[in-house]
């Protein structure tokens, strides 16, 4: 079950399935940009982390198909995360999915909580 939180400008998302979890975060803007800021909040000393662009690309696709499934023009501007046995950045695109969908389905006002749809 992913949760939900907002602070300091960011709206984060955690997702934790069994061997593999993720923590993101992204500031969003009206406009697309082509190559966001990556930053790792806590490396994953175990599997290693993937490239930036991978991570980019993830978060990119995940908002972008967010975006075109609910109308909503909702673009990473900065992205932070961490991870655990994610090295195909799967979880990150989910979690970039669910950050959009959040604040498309919710709002900044209901935005923090937990999400029984998984």
């Amino acid at each position: 079950m992913p949760s939900f939180a907002q602070s300091d400008g960011l709206y984060g998302a955690r997702i934790i399935t069994g061997p593999r979890s993720v923590f993101l975060r992204l500031a969003l803007g009206p406009e697309p940009v082509e190559s966001p800021a990556v930053t790792v909040l806590r490396p994953d000393t175990r599997f290693g982390d993937p490239v930036p662009d991978v991570v980019r690309a993830a978060i990119l696709a995940g908002a972008v198909e967010a975006n075109a499934a609910l109308g909503t023009a909702l673009h990473p501007q900065r992205v932070e995360y961490a991870m655990d046995n994610d090295g195909e950045a799967t979880l990150l695109r989910q979690a970039a999915f669910g950050i959009v969908a959040r604040l498309a389905e919710r709002g900044e006002g209901g935005y923090d909580g937990h999400d029984g749809r998984g």
